[in-house]
């Protein structure tokens, strides 16, 4: 008697622990594989993404970008280590991007309108040419993506009436020149005639005397 109650007892609690632990077993999660926001598996989100937490407070997967400014910081939790990383990436890549340009060196005959020596992303540099000079190309040149200068770079040509000016001076200057070279050669040559008479004039002067 005493052996078939024990038997039927032993059965029952067998069953009543199965039935037990499959309602505890029912529904529970091997991963975030619910909807937003997931119920976090232990201690652990991540299993569908390299960029959640566990929030010990509502415990509940988080997306670290909802925590991305305590990057870095003593708040930072351990499984947004990788998302800070690649985001201090990105932030330092697109800094690099729009940090600006060296002014380069003026185009012979021009100036920039700028007195400094950098300037901002997207910075056009506007050139003003020497009087008599024109801009060959109307291209700007701009500041472009990680300190790269785009377009063609400024060169100032001399104007059509500036070369035409240029000759005419560089003609007047040759005659000017030559009117020099020709007037001390006739000067030089006057210079020896005078002293071929006054030579001969000593010489006569000296036979008049001795006669």
């Amino acid at each position: 008697m005493f052996f078939t109650f024990s038997v039927t007892f032993r059965k029952i609690t067998t069953v009543t622990c199965l039935i037990i632990c499959d309602a505890l077993t029912i529904d529970y999660p091997s991963g975030n594989h619910f909807p937003k926001p997931y119920s976090c598996y232990g201690d652990v989100c991540n299993a569908n993404s390299s960029a959640e937490f566990c929030d010990v407070v509502y415990r509940l997967c988080r997306p670290c970008e909802d925590v991305k400014n305590d990057c870095f910081s003593r708040m930072m939790t351990y499984n947004c280590t990788e998302f800070c990383y690649e985001r201090r990436y990105l932030l330092d890549t697109e800094q690099l991007r729009v940090s600006g340009c060296m002014v380069p060196s003026a185009p012979e005959h021009g100036s920039y309108d700028v007195d400094t020596t950098h300037v901002a992303y997207q910075t056009p540099l506007k050139v003003t040419c020497d009087k008599g000079y024109s801009l060959k190309n109307e291209d700007q040149y701009t500041c472009s993506n990680f300190s790269v200068w785009t377009g063609c770079f400024p060169v100032c040509e001399a104007s059509d009436n500036s070369v035409v000016i240029h000759v005419v001076l560089t003609v007047i200057l040759l005659i000017v020149v030559v009117m020099c070279g020709v007037a001390v050669i006739m000067f030089r040559r006057r210079c020896s005639r005078k002293a071929v008479l006054t030579g001969q004039q000593q010489e006569q002067a000296q036979t008049f005397i001795s006669n």
